[in-house]
């Protein structure tokens, strides 16, 4: 397959305010190889009359012969699509390519729209380079010639090695938002890419990331590449954001040797820990940077739930309540470091008991550890690839999302307000229980948790570095 040579490329994302890092990963990419590469990193277009009105602003003022549209997360599924939809409505001759994860696990249902041209799957930064070179065997590429879709399978997946040449550069050249960087709150430092677990809930656990990259074994960057994010990046924000980890391998080198040596101390960083973080990391992260916020995920506020789940082999490790306690006690020591939690409720094997033990775990630390503040929580909802989507009868429960069209749906009421949601008002395929009673408990439960938090963040004042702490509900 050949095409035109794409000079002028414009990437946009599906979602509204910032966009999902890798667009800045691949604008990078095809910027430092010769391609007048542009994204727009904010969206704040919360109608359908002003996202219509900024799709075509961008296309008359940048004159792009290819649009690339990041479809990451199912929820902006429909918003994705309507922005294809934009693109071809204000000139058909414009092509357009999609990429992220849900476009990669979709791209057979993707690929049929009238409005995508191609689906990159994937890691894109090398197929989209060959696209807008107009370069025959393009990589993980879906696309339509005579009517019939044909793919050219997995042949780019990123590795320590090839990863070298992957990292965020020239913002100040590629971005939109040239005269307003300072609504950057934060940019994502990317450590690494995919998971070595299969989490049961989790839409990048080890067998989508095969699915959807092809990717067999996760692994970190190497750190020159973070450091040049890094230090791109702090020019134009005064947060960093960190999320990824290897289950087993501890990361305590990996961020000594990415921060060593740049003056970090008038910077903020926020990092979500897969796992507890060791001591000597809190500790290096407390002497790093200005202020710094740990969110530790874990599977269920009760410990009794956690560990069943983790014996169960359903979730990574679990902590017990004291190795939590010790974190926070631990943190204290650190003026600077604030610690937040994330959990789901409503997981597999959840009993009435949970509840109680859930709440009281939130009295206890609210009451007594000042290094806690804040609490992220949400209830079980469908994920394109997770596990559970295969077996989540046994555990007697219902889904309602399996298939491209019911994510569809879900994303289309997204679209369908009249003012776009936040990510804390987005609609979401919850599962839940066939038991109403127990169904009905954890609702009940959802709201105390939100009353016991709210009442926490006003009487103590805390917030976190993105301002009031999020309830994802």
């Amino acid at each position: 397959m050949k095409d035109i040579l794409h000079k002028n490329v414009l990437l946009v994302g599906a979602t509204t305010g910032m966009a999902t890092n890798g667009l800045l990963y691949l604008t990078s990419y095809l910027y430092r190889n010769g391609i007048n590469a542009l994204c727009q990193l904010r969206d704040n277009n919360t109608s359908d009359d002003a996202l219509k009105t900024n799709i075509f602003r961008l296309l008359i003022e940048h004159h792009p012969t290819l649009v690339g549209v990041s479809i990451k997360w199912f929820q902006h599924i429909a918003r994705g699509l309507r922005i294809c939809n934009l693109v071809k409505s204000y000139s058909h001759s414009i092509k357009v390519v999609v990429g992220g994860n849900t476009a990669s696990y979709f791209r057979y249902d993707i690929i049929h729209n009238e409005n995508v041209d191609y689906i990159i799957c994937g890691d894109g930064e090398l197929p989209l380079l060959m696209l807008c070179q107009g370069k025959d065997e393009i990589p993980n590429f879906v696309y339509k010639e005579h009517r019939q879709v044909k793919e050219t399978g997995f042949q780019y997946i990123h590795n320590h090695e090839n990863s070298e040449k992957i990292f965020i550069s020239d913002i100040g050249k590629i971005v939109i938002e040239k005269d307003d960087f300072s609504s950057f709150s934060y940019l994502y430092i990317n450590t690494g890419k995919g998971c070595n677990q299969n989490c049961f809930y989790c839409g990048g656990s080890l067998q989508t990331q095969i699915n959807t990259f092809n990717r067999k074994v996760p692994f970190y960057r190497p750190v020159k590449s973070v450091r040049k994010d890094i230090l791109e990046s702090v020019r134009y924000t005064d947060t960093l954001m960190f999320d990824f980890e290897i289950i087993g391998v501890v990361p305590y080198n990996i961020y000594e040797q990415s921060f060593s040596g740049i003056d970090l101390k008038t910077k903020n960083g926020f990092f979500y820990c897969w796992v507890l973080p060791a001591d000597n990391l809190i500790k290096l992260l407390a002497l790093t940077f200005n202020k710094v916020q740990l969110m530790i995920d874990i599977a269920s506020l009760s410990e009794n739930h956690r560990l069943i789940l983790r014996e169960k082999g359903m979730i990574k490790e679990q902590p017990t309540d004291e190795q939590l306690f010790n974190i926070l006690r631990h943190c204290s020591e650190f003026k600077n470091v604030s610690v937040g939690f994330s959990c789901i409720l409503g997981m597999p094997f959840m009993e009435h008991g949970d509840i109680g033990a859930g709440e009281e775990w939130i009295k206890n630390i609210t009451d007594n550890f000042p290094s806690f503040n804040f609490l992220e929580f949400g209830r079980l909802h469908a994920q394109p690839g997770a596990p559970m989507l295969s077996t989540y009868e046994d555990f007697g429960m219902n889904v309602p999302a399996l298939s491209f069209h019911d994510y569809y749906k879900v994303s289309e009421m997204n679209l369908e307000q009249g003012s776009y949601p936040d990510i804390g008002h987005l609609k979401y395929p919850q599962i839940t229980y066939k038991d109403e009673k127990l169904n009905k408990a954890i609702t009940l439960h959802s709201k105390n948790i939100l009353m016991m938090m709210q009442r926490y963040y006003r009487e103590k004042e805390k917030t976190c570095l993105f301002g009031k702490c999020s309830l994802l509900i």
